[in-house]
């Protein structure tokens, strides 16, 4: 496969830039260190490449010299800095499993996302709203600078370093799908290269060790297959290094000796994937989870263990394919991960004793309105402006759900929670069948409404965790300059395939379709913030749409659906509407 469209003289320039980074011969450059503070000056479109520079010095193949070690020492010599929603928005952390609990790095009011930590761990590359639209900035860690390295106002996102920490590679909204983006960070005036042009999203960008080689996601031939991209090449620059018509890839990336490629598999179940490059048959599973990332000497994989409402860090040995670091848990969703060594690790620490970042305001507080009986049960409450036939909530409940409602309608720009399918079901009203439990009779659950579904303004995708089905929804921004959300990278699953005259569809409850263009926001994300969580799917749920339950949440506080009526309802009312009290 080619790099398309581009001129014969468009690739031999760039044979001759690649011919300059295997032969190391780059030009003296003004240190990334040395940039200044941020600024916003207008950013130059992406320019062919028959016009553009690129010259990457090469750097030595970290080895590993000392005896195997404790997975303990080996996180004591590095830093890992993800990102994570933090109250209303997503920040940057630094954390150590072992002197250093998960510490905010940027706390103010507005996204964070992206992190990745310079070959010499003195600046971390990251994207952000902070000026409204997505961008990339990069953080000095030494002097407490920032710079702005985009202003495309469109989407940009996902930087990675290149080895000489010179340039960096991220991904852009290019029209209606992604494109991959190489900067010169020591010359940020200089103008983009641009290194993918095809139909197709193109995304999640990661450099290899001897700058040769840019290992990426793509979805141009029908499903996010891991492809490599030549930098030495000018013909057939592309190659497809792992692809499967049953799964979704994501997340490339590199083993620090360059040897390796890590990735996960989203389909049926997530799993990391390891090949040895020298051998392409050579594909084997390490672990569960997701978002893999390297430890500084190689040996460890950490990744992200994804539960339907939950998170766990986990460390694999990428030898043996077994856990060498305990599992953290995290109630809060977690984008993204870098890691790196003790260089990084020294100057993290020194930037985070000189920052005050402000206090986390909680996202509501419950205020129980209704008096509570001698037995403890309390009562629903009316919703303000709801649409929808029985307009109540359990008093535990009510105030996450505004308080939901009012910020997710500033995000998106228009008021989706105004009106639902259902809330609270009282014991007389009937019921879905098949629904069991059904949590709508807590007055601790809404199902959300599915209508925008039609008009193509909420999209789901499809998550599977040992077994059981679960979906995640997207509400369209309705601001699409890149005020608002992102492209989603996922495909989707559509329902409505199952009422096509494909026999494969109708049998599996739906399809897998193409991600759609634009800017979307994570409903599930965003509502578990506020404690709403998803529920599985039932068993029936391919004849039997109602059965998905894709739209519908639940405000459980742990509880359990039994406790959770038995907050309302007395016993004797429950055994006589037919449902048993344990």
């Amino acid at each position: 496969m080619k790099l398309s469209p581009s001129s014969k003289t468009q690739k031999h320039t760039l044979a001759i830039l690649t011919a300059l980074l295997v032969l190391g011969l780059s030009a003296c450059a003004k240190p990334a260190s040395d940039s200044p503070q941020s600024t916003s000056t207008a950013q130059p479109d992406a320019q062919p490449l028959a016009t553009s520079t690129l010259e990457i010095k090469t750097t030595p193949v970290p080895t590993q010299t000392t005896a195997p070690q404790e997975a303990s020492a080996q996180i004591d010599s590095g830093m890992i800095v993800f990102s994570m929603a933090d109250g209303l928005y997503t920040h940057l952390f630094a954390y150590n499993p072992n002197n250093l609990a998960p510490t905010r790095l940027t706390g103010y009011n507005w996204d964070d996302d992206d992190p990745a930590i310079s070959p010499d761990g003195t600046q971390i590359a990251f994207s952000s709203n902070r000026e409204g639209q997505w961008e990339i900035y990069v953080l000095n860690l030494k002097t407490d600078s920032l710079l702005r390295v985009t202003n495309s106002k469109n989407y940009d996102g996902s930087p990675a370093w290149s080895p000489d920490g010179q340039y960096l590679i991220y991904q852009t909204m290019n029209g209606d799908h992604l494109d991959l983006i190489i900067q010169s960070i020591a010359d940020p005036s200089s103008a983009p290269i641009q290194l993918t042009s095809d139909a197709g999203n193109n995304f999640s960008p990661t450099w290899s060790p001897d700058g040769r080689t840019i290992a990426f996601i793509t979805d141009r031939s029908g499903k996010n297959a891991i492809w490599l991209a030549d930098l030495q090449t000018p013909d057939d620059r592309f190659k497809i290094i792992a692809s499967a018509e049953d799964e979704d890839y994501a997340h490339p990336a590199w083993s620090p000796d360059g040897s390796q490629l890590a990735w996960c598999s989203k389909s049926p179940d997530q799993s990391i994937r390891v090949i040895a490059l020298s051998d392409p048959t050579s594909i084997r599973t390490v672990g569960v989870g997701c978002n893999p990332v390297w430890s500084p000497d190689g040996k460890t994989l950490l990744a992200l263990f994804d539960q339907p409402n939950e998170q766990y860090l986990v460390g694999y040995d990428v030898s043996a394919g077994i856990i060498n670091l305990p599992m953290m848990r995290f109630d809060q969703s977690i984008h993204s991960l870098d890691w790196k060594g003790a260089a990084a690790s020294q100057t993290i620490l020194n930037y985070l004793d000189l920052q005050s970042l402000p206090g986390q305001e909680p996202l509501f507080s419950t205020q129980l309105t209704l008096p509570t009986s001698s037995t403890g049960r309390s009562g629903v409450v009316a919703l303000e402006k709801v649409n929808v036939e029985n307009a109540y909530l359990a008093d535990s409940s009510n105030e996450s759900f505004a308080a939901l409602r009012k910020a997710l309608g500033q995000r998106i720009g228009w008021d989706y929670l105004n009106t639902l399918d259902n809330a609270y079901l009282p014991l007389s009203a009937p019921a879905s069948p098949g629904i069991e439990p059904n949590w709508l009779f807590t007055g601790r659950a809404v199902a959300v409404n599915s209508v925008p579904m039609d008009a193509n303004w909420l999209v789901v995708t499809r998550e599977d965790y040992s077994g059981q089905t679960y979906w995640r929804l997207w509400l369209k921004c309705l601001d699409q300059t890149g005020l608002c959300g992102e492209p989603i990278r996922a495909m989707i699953w559509d329902f409505s395939a199952r009422y096509s005259s494909d026999t494969t569809a109708y049998e599996n409850g739906g399809a897998l379709a193409k991600s759609p263009s634009g800017y979307w926001f994570d409903l599930t994300e965003y509502a578990h913030r506020f404690g709403w969580e998803r529920l599985p799917a039932q068993s029936n749920w391919r004849s039997y749409l109602p059965g998905s339950l894709f739209n519908t949440f639940v405000y459980s506080e742990s509880k359990t659906w039994q406790q959770a009526m038995l907050e309302i309802y007395p016993p004797e009312a429950l055994e006589a509407a037919g449902y048993a009290i344990h």
